[in-house]
C-alpha cells in the first residue's frame, strides 16, 4: 500500500494522511476503548490512592456494604451510573471498531 502511494506520486505526508492513518484508526479506537475501560474499572489503585474525601465510583459502590447489610436501592443505582459510562463510549466507538 505505501509502495502504491509512493508510486501514484504521494508524499510521505500525504501517505500518512490517506494511508497510515485510516488503516490504523480501528485499532487505535481499540486501544483506546480498552484503555479507558481497564481504568474505569480499576479498583484496587483506587483504593489504596484515593482518600475519603473524593471515591471514586466503584470505592462508592463498595460503601454502600455494610454490617447491617447491603443498601440495594443505592448499590443498583450507582452501579448502573458506572456501567452507563463504558457502553456510551462503546456505542459512540462501535462505528470505528467496526470498520477494521
Amino acid at each position: 500500500m505505501l509502495e502504491s502511494a509512493w508510486v501514484d506520486g504521494c508524499t510521505t505526508i500525504q501517505t500518512t494522511i490517506r494511508i497510515v492513518v485510516p488503516m490504523a484508526a480501528p485499532g487505535l479506537a481499540a486501544a483506546a476503548l480498552l484503555s479507558i475501560l481497564f481504568a474505569w474499572n480499576d479498583f484496587f489503585f483506587a483504593v489504596t490512592l484515593t482518600d475519603t474525601n473524593s471515591p471514586t465510583l466503584p470505592i462508592m459502590v463498595a460503601t454502600f456494604m455494610s454490617n447491617e447489610g447491603l443498601f440495594l436501592a443505592k448499590l443498583s443505582v450507582l452501579s448502573a451510573l458506572i456501567i452507563l459510562v463504558p457502553v456510551a463510549i462503546g456505542i459512540y466507538a462501535q462505528k470505528h471498531l467496526v470498520q477494521g
